[in-house]
């Protein structure tokens, strides 16, 4: 049987969390494992999919992973851990959650800065896009800034050109009628 992308088998799929162990295991998340006797599961299952929306706000990068679910398992330590046991594990991510934070504010004094360093594919992909745009809307800022000004100089243009128009109207109009008088007086 061959296997495509969608219906590989669990057991011969990377699990979700793999790559994040090393991130996170100071918060309690554990190190892939499954035995002999259990199974790896597919990360597309509808319970995996229900539970891992309550580990986005502990674990960021499963946001990004979330459109490629078909391509992860869950192995059996994570399925225990993060989906069976998950209340357990929350109170377990508050509490670390919590020390840190309280840890943060007892030295709040001393830290004046932080700056956070990730770095994510498509959080590059995402900056460098957004880079172009600000430099196309800059682009195209100073291209509608000069065609408001030709505007405007052409606005003006038509309007000096009107006012001249009616100045040479009225010219026309008085010369016309002062060749009718002198006209009327020769014919006299």
């Amino acid at each position: 049987m061959r296997l495509t992308k969608n219906n590989q088998f669990a057991q011969y799929l990377p699990c979700l969390f793999k790559n994040l162990v090393e991130k996170y295991n100071h918060i309690g998340l554990s190190i892939c494992d499954t035995k002999q006797n259990q199974r790896a599961r597919h990360a597309t299952g509808k319970v995996v999919i229900a539970k891992l929306q309550s580990f986005i706000c502990y674990f960021p990068k499963l946001n990004y992973l979330q459109n490629q679910l078909n391509e992860f398992s869950i192995c059996e330590k994570h399925y225990n851990q993060v989906i069976v046991k998950d209340n357990i594990f929350i109170k377990k991510l508050n509490q670390s959650t919590s020390l840190n934070e309280s840890n943060y504010n007892n030295n709040s004094d001393q830290a004046t800065t932080i700056i956070v360093s990730i770095s994510d594919p498509q959080i590059e992909e995402l900056q460098e896009a957004l880079s172009t745009l600000q430099t196309t809307h800059s682009s195209q800022e100073t291209k509608i800034n000069q065609l408001v000004e030709n505007l405007d100089q052409a606005y003006n243009f038509v309007i000096d050109s009107w006012n001249k128009l009616q100045v040479q109207e009225k010219k026309i109009q008085r010369l016309e009628k002062e060749n009718q008088d002198l006209k009327k007086q020769w014919e006299n």
